[in-house]
């Protein structure tokens, strides 16, 4: 589903969410890169060497800010649904 130029596409890994996202790249896509990864994380405290960590934003916190600290704790990719915090190609 395409609704205001974002994308909005059904997740393989995570049964009833969608994955929004913000470049031409399908959940098929997105889930091959989760294939190649160790696991996923949502806590960049428990991030393991080539996770896949998603950021999940709530009441308290905005994973999306601890994107850069992932990915230097070791995350593989990084999922965000901020664009503001896009860093490179590990960024989906």
């Amino acid at each position: 589903t395409n609704i205001s130029g974002l994308q909005y596409q059904k997740s393989p890994i995570f049964k009833g969410f969608f994955i929004l996202t913000y470049n031409p790249m399908t959940v098929q896509e997105i889930h091959h890169l989760f294939l190649q990864t160790s696991g996923v994380a949502i806590d960049t405290r428990k991030i393991q060497q080539d996770s896949f960590f998603v950021a999940i934003k709530g009441e308290r916190f905005d994973a999306n800010t601890f994107a850069a600290d992932a990915l230097v704790k070791g995350a593989k990719y990084v999922l965000i649904d901020n664009k503001d915090y896009y860093i490179d190609q590990r960024t989906i």
